[in-house]
């Protein structure tokens, strides 16, 4: 039996089940936990933003943050156009009724080439930097904008335990394969969103990358012969 840990925080990983063949054993092991700005105070720092375009750039770095795209796409005031790190956050942000005009297949970087005039990162208070460099070595003006923070978990030893014997693991983002990656065996299976946390995850992992229709038949051929090996 292949042996799944999911590590979404609590609620989130319902969705990935799907991914999962319905004979694989599933245990989920949090790795982080999530403050949430209020909403009082992110319209504080909206209003503290000192635009010079009518219409900027409003850059959403995960799902976490698709309602806080949502309220800067209104509260701003302006005709923003809206970009997205991933399908699975331009996905929850379209969920919340605004259009997504550009998408990064493959992490923050990719967006740069697209993005100009004013651009408006809305995302957690710890965040790679690629992004704005690219952009301000272009001289586009760069405002980052915190919606809410990541906190790593004390896993306990029973969440150790069956990270360590899990053949498949799901990681969400480069914080939490932090929290996971002591834990977790070099022959699993490190499934990601995409090139972020890819690049978190190296070399030493197979990684299969990309949460979309194709996953499950990936999953599935990926761990046909493990299954063939145990029998």
């Amino acid at each position: 039996m292949i042996r799944v840990a999911l590590t979404r925080e609590e609620g989130s990983n319902d969705g990935l089940r799907g991914y999962l063949d319905e004979s694989w054993d599933v245990v989920e092991v949090p790795a982080t936990r999530t403050s949430y700005l209020s909403d009082e105070a992110f319209d504080a720092s909206l209003r503290s933003l000192r635009l010079v375009t009518s219409s900027p750039w409003l850059v959403a770095t995960s799902a976490r943050g698709a309602s806080y795209v949502t309220r800067a796409a209104h509260a701003l005031g302006v005709k923003a156009r809206v970009a997205c790190v991933g399908e699975q956050t331009a996905r929850a942000v379209e969920d919340h009724g605004v259009h997504v005009e550009v998408v990064g297949e493959s992490g923050a970087a990719a967006l740069a080439p697209y993005l100009d005039g004013e651009v408006v990162i809305v995302g957690a208070l710890e965040r790679r930097g690629d992004l704005t460099q690219s952009l301000q070595a272009r001289d586009v003006e760069v405002h980052e904008v915190t919606c809410y923070e990541t906190f790593a978990r004390e896993l306990s030893p029973s969440e150790q335990l069956a990270l360590g014997a899990s053949d498949v693991v799901f990681v969400g983002a480069p914080s939490a394969w932090r929290v996971l990656r002591p834990w977790v065996s070099h022959d699993a299976a490190v499934v990601v969103p995409g090139a972020t946390t890819a690049n978190e995850v190296g070399p030493r992992f197979t990684v299969l990358q990309g949460w979309d229709a194709t996953l499950r038949d990936r999953l599935a051929s990926w761990a046909r012969p493990r299954e063939e090996a145990r029998e």
